[in-house]
Protein backbone atom coordinates (compact mmCIF):
# COMPACT_ATOMS: atom_id res chain seq x y z
CA UNK A 1 0.00 0.00 0.00
CA UNK A 2 1.21 3.43 -1.09
CA UNK A 3 1.01 6.02 1.76
CA UNK A 4 1.31 10.03 1.33
CA UNK A 5 1.33 11.95 4.09
CA UNK A 6 0.90 15.55 3.50
CA UNK A 7 2.45 18.51 5.16
CA UNK A 8 1.95 21.80 4.68
CA UNK A 9 4.55 25.04 5.75
CA UNK A 10 6.40 27.67 4.47
CA UNK A 11 10.01 28.48 4.11
CA UNK A 12 11.81 31.22 6.25
CA UNK A 13 15.82 31.84 6.56
CA UNK A 14 16.04 28.78 5.01
CA UNK A 15 14.44 26.46 7.92
CA UNK A 16 11.37 24.43 7.24
CA UNK A 17 7.99 25.82 9.31
CA UNK A 18 5.53 23.64 9.52
CA UNK A 19 2.08 24.50 9.82
CA UNK A 20 1.20 21.74 12.25
CA UNK A 21 4.64 21.05 13.72
CA UNK A 22 2.93 18.36 16.33
CA UNK A 23 1.66 16.30 13.59
CA UNK A 24 5.01 16.01 11.62
CA UNK A 25 7.18 15.16 14.85
CA UNK A 26 4.05 12.31 14.83
CA UNK A 27 4.33 11.32 11.58
CA UNK A 28 8.06 10.88 11.91
CA UNK A 29 7.51 8.57 15.03
CA UNK A 30 5.28 6.27 13.31
CA UNK A 31 7.68 5.63 10.62
CA UNK A 32 10.89 5.16 12.60
CA UNK A 33 13.18 2.75 10.99
CA UNK A 34 11.67 2.82 7.52
CA UNK A 35 13.05 3.88 4.11
CA UNK A 36 10.85 7.19 3.01
CA UNK A 37 11.25 9.71 0.12
CA UNK A 38 10.52 13.82 1.09
CA UNK A 39 9.33 15.84 -1.51
CA UNK A 40 9.07 19.12 -1.54
CA UNK A 41 7.13 21.33 -3.71
CA UNK A 42 4.93 24.86 -4.17
CA UNK A 43 2.14 24.74 -3.02
CA UNK A 44 -1.46 25.76 -5.44
CA UNK A 45 -3.21 28.30 -3.79
CA UNK A 46 -6.74 28.46 -4.97
CA UNK A 47 -7.87 32.05 -6.02
CA UNK A 48 -9.75 33.71 -3.36
CA UNK A 49 -13.32 34.18 -2.83
CA UNK A 50 -12.71 38.37 -3.05
CA UNK A 51 -11.25 37.52 -6.55
CA UNK A 52 -14.07 35.40 -7.47
CA UNK A 53 -16.70 37.88 -5.67
CA UNK A 54 -14.96 40.74 -7.76
CA UNK A 55 -15.14 38.79 -11.65
CA UNK A 56 -18.79 37.40 -10.88
CA UNK A 57 -19.99 40.02 -8.97
CA UNK A 58 -18.26 43.48 -10.53
CA UNK A 59 -16.60 42.37 -14.26
CA UNK A 60 -19.18 40.06 -15.31
CA UNK A 61 -22.00 42.36 -13.65
CA UNK A 62 -21.06 45.51 -15.47
CA UNK A 63 -20.51 43.73 -18.78
CA UNK A 64 -24.09 42.16 -18.36
CA UNK A 65 -25.91 45.84 -17.98
CA UNK A 66 -23.46 47.10 -21.20
CA UNK A 67 -24.97 46.93 -24.35
CA UNK A 68 -22.08 44.70 -25.91
CA UNK A 69 -23.19 41.58 -24.21
CA UNK A 70 -27.13 42.85 -24.50
CA UNK A 71 -27.50 39.36 -26.52
CA UNK A 72 -26.52 37.24 -23.85
CA UNK A 73 -29.05 35.24 -21.52
CA UNK A 74 -26.88 35.82 -18.25
CA UNK A 75 -23.60 36.56 -16.74
CA UNK A 76 -22.29 33.20 -17.26
CA UNK A 77 -22.85 32.99 -21.00
CA UNK A 78 -20.44 36.45 -20.72
CA UNK A 79 -17.83 34.23 -19.00
CA UNK A 80 -18.23 30.99 -21.04
CA UNK A 81 -19.00 32.25 -24.79
CA UNK A 82 -16.33 35.54 -24.35
CA UNK A 83 -13.74 35.65 -21.39
CA UNK A 84 -12.70 31.83 -20.82
CA UNK A 85 -12.09 30.86 -24.54
CA UNK A 86 -10.09 34.43 -25.04
CA UNK A 87 -7.68 34.25 -22.23
CA UNK A 88 -7.80 30.81 -21.18
CA UNK A 89 -8.15 28.25 -23.23
CA UNK A 90 -5.35 26.46 -25.01
CA UNK A 91 -4.36 24.01 -27.75
CA UNK A 92 -3.63 20.18 -27.69
CA UNK A 93 -2.57 17.86 -29.46
CA UNK A 94 -5.48 14.34 -28.92
CA UNK A 95 -5.05 11.09 -30.48
CA UNK A 96 -8.45 9.86 -32.44
CA UNK A 97 -8.58 7.29 -34.34
CA UNK A 98 -4.58 7.08 -34.74
CA UNK A 99 -5.23 10.72 -36.41
CA UNK A 100 -3.72 13.15 -34.15
CA UNK A 101 -5.74 16.61 -34.08
CA UNK A 102 -5.80 19.38 -32.69
CA UNK A 103 -8.49 20.33 -29.98
CA UNK A 104 -8.95 23.76 -28.15
CA UNK A 105 -9.98 23.34 -24.72
CA UNK A 106 -10.68 26.06 -21.78
CA UNK A 107 -9.01 25.58 -18.66
CA UNK A 108 -12.04 26.04 -15.50
CA UNK A 109 -11.76 29.21 -13.24
CA UNK A 110 -11.47 26.36 -10.23
CA UNK A 111 -7.99 24.97 -11.80
CA UNK A 112 -6.42 28.53 -11.46
CA UNK A 113 -4.21 29.27 -8.70
CA UNK A 114 -4.54 33.07 -6.89
CA UNK A 115 -1.94 34.32 -9.27
CA UNK A 116 -3.12 32.71 -12.46
CA UNK A 117 -6.78 34.14 -11.19
CA UNK A 118 -5.18 37.63 -10.91
CA UNK A 119 -3.41 37.63 -14.49
CA UNK A 120 -7.00 36.51 -15.74
CA UNK A 121 -8.58 39.75 -13.99
CA UNK A 122 -6.63 41.62 -15.26
CA UNK A 123 -6.79 40.60 -18.81
CA UNK A 124 -10.46 40.76 -18.50
CA UNK A 125 -10.28 44.36 -17.50
CA UNK A 126 -7.88 45.28 -20.47
CA UNK A 127 -10.48 43.39 -22.22
CA UNK A 128 -13.54 45.56 -20.63
CA UNK A 129 -11.70 48.92 -21.01
CA UNK A 130 -11.01 48.77 -24.84
CA UNK A 131 -14.72 47.95 -25.03
CA UNK A 132 -15.66 51.27 -22.82
CA UNK A 133 -16.97 49.16 -20.06
CA UNK A 134 -16.61 50.80 -16.75
CA UNK A 135 -16.10 48.55 -13.58
CA UNK A 136 -16.25 49.44 -10.29
CA UNK A 137 -13.14 49.18 -8.07
CA UNK A 138 -12.14 45.89 -6.36
CA UNK A 139 -12.72 47.62 -2.84
CA UNK A 140 -16.31 47.41 -3.13
CA UNK A 141 -16.25 43.71 -3.38
CA UNK A 142 -13.43 42.77 -1.32
CA UNK A 143 -14.80 39.68 0.96
CA UNK A 144 -12.31 40.41 4.30
CA UNK A 145 -14.60 37.57 5.85
CA UNK A 146 -12.35 35.18 3.84
CA UNK A 147 -8.65 36.74 4.27
CA UNK A 148 -6.86 35.47 7.39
Amino acid sequence: MKLIIRHHGRIREGKLIWDIPKLYNQNILELEGQDITMEIKKRHRKATHSQYGYYRGAILGSCYQSEMFVTLSNKDEIHDLYFAPKFLSFVTLTNIGGIKKEVTRVRSLADLADDEMGMFIEKVLEECKELNIIIPPPENFYAKYYEK
